[in-house]
């Protein structure tokens, strides 16, 4: 089953079990994925899975962040409305490499390039998102490339 027909028909189960919540985050990740689907149309490209996803890392990464400013704010109760919020839209994505794992690519990418500098880290950083395949997080790849280097 495809990304969008699993969205949906998780709605439509939310729908009727009267699940507020749900439904409210799921509605907008659907108004998030046409909003993309009109922007493909306009470059004149079809919506693809990957672009789904983009769009489900993006919504997730704006809870995540809002999460971090609540907290700091002192804001529990928002906070934790956004982390419900992040863990129905982490049903969807895939799974996310731990942070060992992400170190072993790392470690990986600095023994095809021993020579590395602090100019490198760009460099470094694509790579191993590259062999990461999206599942790893861009901030948690930037710290260990950064700790590695210095």
């Amino acid at each position: 089953m495809m990304l969008r027909e699993k969205i949906q028909s998780t709605l439509i189960e939310a729908l009727k079990a009267k699940q507020e919540v749900r439904v409210l985050v799921l509605r907008g990740i659907t108004s998030a994925i046409q909003n993309k689907e009109i922007e493909c149309k306009g470059a004149g490209k079809e919506l693809q899975e990957s672009d789904i996803l983009d769009v489900l890392k993006k919504e997730y990464k704006k809870r995540t962040d809002a999460i971090t400013l609540y907290t700091q704010g002192g804001r529990a109760d928002l906070a934790q409305k956004e982390l419900t919020e992040g863990d129905i839209i982490k049903e969807f994505l895939p799974r996310m490499l731990e942070e060992s794992e992400v170190r072993a690519l790392v470690e990986q990418v600095f023994t095809t390039h021993p020579e590395a500098t602090q100019k490198d880290m760009g460099m470094l950083i694509k790579e191993v998102s590259a062999q990461a395949q999206g599942s790893a997080d861009g901030s948690l790849i930037a710290k260990l490339v950064k700790e590695r280097l210095v």
